[in-house]
């Protein structure tokens, strides 16, 4: 299709954004130790090259880190502080299909979250919205994600629940 400026013309052009941003905040309780050093998060995907329709053409495994990452207190009941560690990362596109995995361990190597990313997002795809799973992912391309954090007697860590974009998730022991 040529446009010239002799006529006006309205043309519908499909685009797909190709970008995903997460916020993810790792809440510990109230005296818990939490650094920014103590939590490690990434995104492993095979989503590095898209072809021109926007489809993923083959590729090897990326793990995806955070540009940011800082410690944080916010205020519990009666004003107890609660440590926790917020991260930033970015993503290309995510495809129903491929399933990335969200991990967070800590700096000693324990896995606190090793979750199908694809599969909590749908999670918090609203019933009444006449859209496919792959067209939720590509028009929502923010993401929120907070993980609740206890320690149990022996001092490992137990999750105790995960918020997605508002929603929230109790994992059943052996989910995550």
């Amino acid at each position: 299709m040529e446009l010239t400026y002799e006529q006006s013309r309205v043309v519908v052009i499909g685009l797909t954004k190709d970008t995903n941003r997460f916020r993810i905040v790792v809440q510990g309780t109230e005296g818990m130790d939490l650094l920014s050093s103590d939590i490690h998060v990434s995104i492993n995907d095979r989503n590095g090259w898209l072809a021109p329709d926007n489809s993923l053409l083959p590729d090897e495994r990326i793990t995806y880190r955070p540009y940011f990452q800082a410690a944080a207190d916010v205020s519990g009941k009666e004003g107890k502080r609660l440590p926790t560690v917020i991260s930033e990362l970015n993503t290309l596109r995510l495809v129903e299909s491929q399933h990335p995995r969200l991990i967070i361990h800590t700096s000693n190597g324990e896995v606190l979250v090793d979750i199908d990313l694809i599969e909590y997002l749908l999670l918090t795809k609203m019933e009444g919205h006449q859209m496919s799973s792959q067209e939720y992912l590509d028009r929502q391309d923010e993401y929120a994600l907070i993980f609740f954090l206890n320690k149990d007697a022996l001092g490992n860590y137990l999750l105790l629940q995960v918020k997605i974009n508002g929603w929230i998730i109790r994992p059943q022991s052996g989910n995550l």
